[in-house]
Formats: C-alpha cells, sequence, structure tokens
C-alpha cells in the first residue's frame, strides 16, 4: 500500500504487514499452495535479516502473529485518507490463538520467529555485528552483508534478493 505519494515525482513510501507485503495475502486469496510457501520463505527471510544485524530488532505489531493487511480502515471516514492503517490491526484472542496453536501459516511463523530470537539470544554474534548494504549497481539484485568480525574471527552473512523475481533469493554464511 502506498501512502506519503508524490505524482509528480513518482516517490512513495510503503506499508502493510510483513506478511501481506511478502505476498502472503494475495496469495491466500489465489489459494496457490506453491505462492504461500514462497511468501512464508520470504518472511522468514526477512525475519531472519532483521534478527542478524545490529542493534535492537524491531517487529512491527502483529507481524510476529502472521497477521495480514487489516483493509476496514477504508470504511471509516477518519481513517480511509491514511493508508498507514492497513497494517495497524486490532490484535484479538482469535489471531494470538491461532498463531500458538494449530498447524495454520500464523503459527509458522510465529513459531519460526521463536525459533531465531532464541537462536539470537543463545549466540552474542548476533546484534553485534556491523551492517552494511552492499551497492551492486545492478538493477536486478540487492545485497545486505553483515560482517560479523567483532565478536567471532570473520564472519559474513549475505542475503541476496532479486528486484527482478521476487521468489528468488539465496543466503550464505561464510566463515
Amino acid at each position: 500500500m502506498p501512502f506519503q505519494e508524490n505524482p509528480s515525482t513518482g516517490d512513495c513510501r510503503v506499508c502493510g504487514s510483513l506478511a501481506s507485503l511478502a505476498g502472503l495475502e494475495k496469495a491466500i486469496e489465489l489459494d496457490d499452495a506453491e505462492q504461500i510457501e514462497h511468501a512464508l520463505k520470504r518472511v522468514r527471510l526477512l525475519n531472519s535479516i532483521v534478527l542478524s544485524i545490529g542493534g535492537v530488532p524491531l517487529i512491527y505489531q502483529g507481524d510476529e502473529l502472521g497477521i495480514l493487511n487489516d483493509h476496514s480502515y477504508l470504511s471509516d471516514e477518519f481513517k480511509r485518507d491514511d493508508s498507514r492503517w492497513v497494517n495497524r490491526p486490532a490484535i484479538t484472542d482469535d489471531a494470538m490463538a491461532r498463531a500458538l496453536e494449530g498447524d495454520g501459516y500464523q503459527n509458522r511463523i510465529h513459531n519460526d520467529l521463536k525459533q531465531m530470537i532464541a537462536l539470537r539470544q543463545a549466540d552474542t554474534v548476533f546484534g553485534a555485528a556491523q551492517t552494511g548494504i552492499l551497492e551492486t549497481y545492478r538493477l536486478i539484485c540487492s545485497l545486505t552483508c553483515v560482517n560479523m568480525t567483532m565478536v567471532t574471527g570473520y564472519w559474513l552473512f549475505v542475503t541476496l534478493v532479486s528486484t527482478t523475481n521476487p521468489y528468488r533469493y539465496r543466503s550464505v554464511t561464510a566463515r
């Protein structure tokens, strides 16, 4: 969902829940099992980047529960002109229960995130790294590089995400 759009320059910001931005909402609407799997892998990839780089990780409300965009703001005359409401859902007991139990995508996202948080807490290398974006000078991909030399010697974590095909990505760890 775009917001703060500037029609004269084409510049805008993007908002939405992580699951929806990763394509899960659309995949569910299409009832496409393969696309659902791809979207869940993108959610895991993005969460792994957030939890592997230095500093305090930011997980936006509802992303830990796999909550999709909430389009109900469109029916509220005081909110409909601000698309940022799309990722400000009410967190319900039902959403919590789906994340904590069962075999749905919400539970998978929640458990993946819990596993990654436990891994981050168990190893001091996470959160102490120097992180940077490597310029590829190509429109087809972006690279995130985490240099963990400060803690364990030389470690390099690189994530390559294709900008032309968001279903293709690869993470590489080297020492």
